[in-house]
């Protein structure tokens, strides 16, 4: 007598099947059946439309809103205190506002790489990155990484107390300024730099 395998734990009678011409034969496969449209329905696909996006609300930049934004940014520095020299400020003012288009463009990039939360900003190894892209700018004469960190930390001196989100070992778009005019000091005033470009002109 051929007694079929059972699993005695469970309980199941395990089946085997024959294989047989019968068995091979019903082994066929089907093409999928084409997708049936619905009734009165038209697949209609019009071109994609800026006015009809979600997109639609997005303020493109132009020169009036950069200058808003730079006038604003520069309200928020220290720029104003620590740039000694009368006119010199308005110097220093005049040649950031000149190429604040592309600052801003290179923070919302580099701000966005990583953020701390929700808020985009440069962190501190961020920040190191984007000044290695910049050949000779970190010397190790002149500016070292230790300033960069020495600059971070002048830039958000007194933010305490305030309402503003910026992180605390972070740079939001207006402390982009801040610390580039600061590093341009370190680098330019403070050594002998300066000095010897002012002989050799």
């Amino acid at each position: 007598m051929n007694a079929p395998k059972t699993n005695i734990i469970d309980n199941i009678i395990q089946t085997r099947h024959l294989i047989t011409d019968t068995y091979l034969t019903n082994l066929t496969c089907l093409p999928r059946p084409q997708a049936v449209a619905l009734a009165g329905r038209e697949a209609l696909r019009t071109p994609w439309d800026f006015h009809k996006s979600i997109f639609k609300d997005y303020r493109p930049d132009t020169q009036n809103l950069l200058d808003e934004c730079f006038e604003l940014d520069w309200s928020h520095t220290k720029c104003e205190k620590m740039i000694r020299g009368e006119g010199e400020s308005q110097k220093v003012k005049a040649l950031m506002k000149s190429v604040y288009v592309h600052l801003r463009e290179g923070y919302k990039y580099y701000s966005g790489i990583q953020p701390l939360g929700r808020i985009p900003c440069l962190g501190p190894g961020t920040l190191t990155e984007l000044f290695h892209h910049c050949p000779g700018f970190i010397d190790n004469k002149t500016i070292k990484l230790t300033d960069i960190d020495l600059a971070v930390i002048a830039c958000n001196g007194g933010m305490r107390g305030t309402n503003w989100l910026n992180p605390e070992k972070a740079l939001c778009r207006f402390q982009m300024i801040e610390v580039l005019v600061r590093l341009a000091q370190d680098k330019y005033l403070k050594t002998s730099v300066a000095k010897s470009c002012s002989e050799a002109v």
